[in-house]
């Protein structure tokens, strides 16, 4: 199959250390619905096929008999830490992460995805979220190998009365996961045509292949991977067109 995979493209030093010989980034595929050509089109199948899915939409009940943690319907989805495939739909103003690392015993990938509105997960389910976040982080590096873990950010629109919220959401995702020496990218700035779609997200864990499935007609500069320590300098450049 033939993917169009992007490297990060990060203006100011990447922010994490040194990358070693045989370390494996996040790779992404940025897309529209439009455009999927047929080998895309099908590895996004196969993940539906035999992943799980981060169901921000899912019943209490259904969510906790597949580990999956939250506080409540439509608040936040943190999923197992597995090496299953995972994907999740309908981010609009919600924000997502996925962590991955090299499993100890068995030398194979193992994930967790998230899915989390910030009108919860920054309010009333804050201290929720934090709990559930900090268990799924701990159980991910004790289970993975020194310095194989990855994590990205992604997720949110681009709206003034948004605006604030999705950078509290990168601010505090970034706060939280850098108190473990995770050094998050945030994969793509947030979807500026949302009205037309929201946005789907697919992750190959084994391959450590993402792909984010969001509307045409992006500014270019809404497409590019940055650090969350730069959220405030990026709105400069998005309304740029």
């Amino acid at each position: 199959m033939n993917f169009k995979f992007f490297e990060r493209k990060i203006e100011k030093p990447s922010p994490k250390p040194e990358l070693k010989e045989g370390f494996k980034p996040i790779m992404v595929c940025i897309v529209s619905p439009e455009s999927l050509d047929s080998s895309t089109r099908e590895a996004i199948s196969l993940i539906e096929k035999d992943g799980q899915c981060i169901d921000w939409w899912g019943k209490k009940p259904e969510l906790e008999e597949n580990h999956i943690s939250n506080a409540g319907e439509k608040t936040y989805v943190i999923s197992d830490c597995n090496d299953k495939n995972k994907y999740s739909k309908r981010y609009q103003n919600c924000t997502g992460i996925i962590i991955v690392g090299e499993e100890k015993e068995s030398n194979r990938q193992i994930s967790i995805m998230s899915h989390q509105n910030p009108g919860k997960f920054l309010k009333e389910k804050k201290e929720n979220f934090i709990e559930d976040l900090t268990k799924k982080v701990e159980d991910i590096k004790n289970k993975s190998k020194n310095e194989s873990l990855d994590v990205v950010i992604f997720g949110g629109i681009l709206e003034l009365t948004d605006y604030f919220r999705y950078k509290d959401s990168i601010s505090f995702l970034n706060e939280i996961l850098t108190k473990f020496n995770l050094k998050p990218v945030v994969m793509t700035g947030p979807n500026e045509n949302y009205i037309y779609g929201a946005t789907d997200v697919y992750f190959d864990t084994q391959n450590r292949r993402l792909f984010i499935i969001r509307p045409a007609q992006q500014n270019n500069n809404l497409n590019q991977s940055y650090s969350p320590d730069d959220v405030k300098e990026q709105k400069k450049k998005w309304e740029k067109k």
